[in-house]
């Protein structure tokens, strides 16, 4: 199985910039459960992808 940064690295400019937006667009519209830990390090997982990806490619 390949990492997340494998198959990033696998994809074009514009697939790898949708994919991180649709990510990005999932983040905003799904609520966060504060209290569920597994939910916010996967939310924090995420959301550090997303940003990193952004810092990297803008």
């Amino acid at each position: 199985m390949a990492t997340i940064t494998e198959t990033f690295h696998a994809m074009t400019e514009d697939d790898a910039t949708t994919t991180v937006a649709a990510l990005a667009g999932m983040l905003d519209a799904l609520p966060a459960d504060d209290s569920d830990p597994v939910d916010r390090a996967t939310r924090a997982g995420v959301e550090g992808f997303v940003m990193g990806y952004h810092a990297n490619h803008t």
